[in-house]
């Protein structure tokens, strides 16, 4: 009998890495940058909503993926030694430095605070994230707290 030839794909190895890390949270991956590549990032392209707002570089969606296999070809090329990936376990809001931030907003910015509709809580929104946007000082400290220190080595 002859062997069955498997294919997998980088979603599914990145589920049964997410599977492992689930079944042993303690558990450390120390080579996963090859899974960042155009095939992960196309995914999550597609997976994008692309009634949202446009990104950092003023780039809709549409416009992005006109030439989408140059623009995450010439995207992996120029970050792959910049970038890390974490998994991070299930439950596990403290870990993660962008909760921090959700966290800072509700709690220091606009929590607790009357809104007379939904314009006026977009507005104040907007106006808290662009105020922790502009101060570095406290992004950083997200990346410092006990929970969250295992990014920090990245952290420039």
């Amino acid at each position: 009998m002859g062997t069955t030839e498997t294919y997998t794909t980088t979603d599914t190895q990145l589920k049964r890495i997410a599977w492992l890390s689930a079944r042993d949270p303690l558990k450390q991956f120390t080579c996963l940058m090859h899974h960042f590549n155009e095939e992960s990032l196309a995914a999550c392209f597609h997976a994008l909503d692309g009634r949202k707002a446009v990104g950092m570089d003023g780039i809709s969606k549409v416009q992005y993926g006109e030439h989408l296999d140059e623009n995450l070809r010439d995207f992996v090329r120029a970050h792959r030694a910049q970038l890390r990936i974490f998994f991070l376990p299930r439950r596990t809001p403290e870990m993660n430095p962008d909760e921090q931030v959700w966290n800072e907003i509700k709690n220091h910015r606009i929590g607790k605070q009357l809104v007379e509709n939904k314009t006026n809580l977009k507005r104040r929104l907007y106006s808290a994230l662009r105020s922790v946007q502009k101060n570095t000082g406290r992004i950083l400290s997200f990346f410092q707290l006990p929970a969250t220190q295992y990014v920090s080595v990245y952290v420039v």
